[in-house]
């Protein structure tokens, strides 16, 4: 397990979730895998609201990363991902967090 705060050094790519359900702020915590390739296999919820863990699982499968390195070596690794609904605000936008 890496932990989430050096995975998301990692992420290059986040997908907002849909808010549907979301009337205050809500986070949702995702247990993932993230690939050898960057992309994301969620696995499980780790807590949040039941009504956003669809859509939080969701929004999650559209995120990337560059690969995790070990060894030399490209490795999947297993993290936790928190996932934040924002009433308001639109679902589906597109952000790069580190580039």
């Amino acid at each position: 397990m890496v932990a989430p705060e050096v995975m998301a050094g990692h992420c290059i790519t986040m997908v907002s979730p849909q808010n549907a359900g979301a009337e205050a702020l809500s986070t949702v915590v995702v247990r993932v895998v993230v690939s050898a390739s960057g992309k994301v296999v969620p696995v499980s919820v780790v807590s949040g609201a039941p009504a956003l863990e669809a859509e939080a699982m969701n929004a999650v499968r559209l995120w990337r990363y560059r690969p995790f390195v070990r060894d030399g070596a490209p490795v999947d690794v297993m993290t936790d991902v928190r996932v934040i609904f924002e009433p308001g605000k639109p679902g589906g936008m597109v952000s790069h967090p580190n580039h």
